[in-house]
């Protein structure tokens, strides 16, 4: 299918992906808003970890949390989008704007645009006095007359040409990086690169891994139905869900109690790729706070050994502090340097490495726009060394899995293939031995996709030393 195609799907912003009928709104929950997402453009810190902080305030209402956890991941999904509508309609150089301002006219337009039921003066009014606080009056008329102008004129806004420009239409109306997109058209093709944005803008349920150490699975998914919290179970693993609740995921019983992880579902293929065995010597390197180390040790029933090892101390605190919540005393979190990690050969190591998570633009929007080429090469040159010591750190018959979240072949296919020609003591085990066969590549990895598969990308090599 051409770009041309695409074109009525997605020149009426209204149409696509609709958040829940929006409730009444206290202005102070947009000024929150308004700061999560400047401070999340501003600096390193993550979206997700920024709302995390104002989501664990007792004062606001849970229709408020949730308003606040859809619009700021809404807004950063539809960015681009939003700001290019912005650009045609603003009185003067909409770029050149404060931060601020410029957040408080992107919610007003995602509210006007994709918050369904949500009062039109309401959306205007927050986003025109806000303005107003920071840039006077004048500025304030000029931001009701932009918004009321874009809400009558919604259906005909107009997008660049993909006759004259499918790469630039294409990251406007899905809203990416002109960049990425390009690569993406150059990879997937016009109409795949299209799904595949489109598939990441999608706001996705939260993804939970039951903890069989604490609790059987039968028992766990009768403690939901008599909470009467929706479910829907992942077509990956029994062991992995999806849920329809709020984080911070603290506050409720299940996560207290060690039953869940904040988990998803494509990690746990990889776990499935290394197929740990009772009573093995396992090595995590880069195993930071993510789930994939500590799924090892629940499939393992706590009958393995392994040394968790990460360059950061806080997040070797962290982990060992999710493994006693879990219950698992088979895991020892080390602080070193994974590159450069020296210890007794081992049976398995799992290369978790670090990359762009240009696959999990779903769960993490903010990322796409911090994403970069130049930080593509960057990992691609320490997955490298890091599989170099993987390499180091197994037996001769030994395991090694390279995963990343990573769609950009610089970090999977290009950085496994230096490895191999550069080794000649590993080879590929297929994947299809371990996962089901709709996840693997022809090529004997393990390889999804949001938009084919309805998980997140996960890229995983099964590499066996003679």
């Amino acid at each position: 299918m051409s770009t041309e195609s695409y074109q009525n799907q997605n020149e009426s912003p209204s149409s696509e992906g609709a958040a829940p009928t929006a409730p009444a709104l206290s202005g102070d929950i947009r000024e929150s808003a308004v700061n999560v997402l400047t401070l999340s453009q501003r600096s390193d810190t993550s979206l997700q970890h920024l709302l995390r902080h104002e989501l664990e305030r007792e004062d606001l209402p849970d229709t408020e949390k949730r308003y606040l956890f859809e619009t700021c991941n809404g807004v950063m999904r539809w960015l681009g989008k939003l700001d290019w509508i912005l650009n045609g309609f603003y009185h003067g150089e909409y770029i050149k704007c404060i931060p601020q301002m410029k957040n408080a006219l992107r919610i007003g337009v995602y509210e006007l645009l994709y918050l369904e039921g949500m009062p039109i003066m309401d959306a205007i009014g927050f986003a025109a006095d806000a303005v107003g606080r920071l840039k006077g009056e004048h500025e304030a008329a000029m931001a009701e007359t932009v918004l009321s102008s874009i809400y009558r004129n919604a259906e005909s806004i107009r997008y660049p040409d993909p006759r004259e420009d499918a790469v630039r239409y294409m990251s406007v109306v899905a809203s990416h990086p002109w960049w990425l997109t390009k690569r993406w058209i150059e990879q997937f093709g016009e109409h795949g690169a299209m799904d595949l944005m489109l598939a990441n803008n999608e706001p996705p349920m939260a993804a939970l891994r039951i903890n069989k150490l604490r609790i059987e699975r039968k028992n766990f998914l009768e403690q939901l139905q008599e909470k009467n919290i929706t479910h829907v179970q992942s077509p990956v693993s029994d062991m992995c869900i999806a849920v329809d609740i709020l984080p911070p995921f603290e506050q409720y019983d299940m996560y207290r109690n060690g039953w869940v992880s904040v988990y998803d579902e494509s990690s746990a293929l990889a776990v499935m790729l290394l197929n740990a065995q009772y009573d093995e010597s396992i090595i995590s390197l880069c195993a930071g706070t993510t789930g994939k180390t500590l799924h090892v040790a629940e499939t393992t029933n706590n009958l393995s050994r392994i040394a968790a090892v990460d360059l950061f101390d806080v997040k070797s605190k962290e982990l060992s502090r999710e493994a006693t919540r879990l219950g698992i005393i088979s895991l020892n979190a080390v602080t070193a340097d994974p590159a450069g990690f020296s210890a007794p050969i081992a049976d398995r190591v799992l290369v978790d490495a670090p990359n762009s998570n240009t696959g999990m633009f779903t769960s993490i929007p903010d990322q796409k726009w911090k994403c970069s080429p130049e930080l593509v090469e960057e990992y691609g040159n320490y997955q490298l060394r890091l599989l170099r010591r993987a390499a180091q750190l197994v037996k001769p018959g030994g395991v090694i899995v390279y995963a990343t979240h990573s769609l950009m072949q610089e970090e999977n296919r290009d950085v496994v293939n230096a490895f191999l020609t550069a080794d000649s003591r590993f080879t590929v085990d297929r994947a299809n031995r371990y996962v089901k066969q709709e996840y693997t590549s022809a090529d004997g990895f393990v390889e999804t996709f949001p938009h084919i598969h309805n998980i997140e990308g996960l890229f995983a090599a099964r590499l066996v030393r003679k």
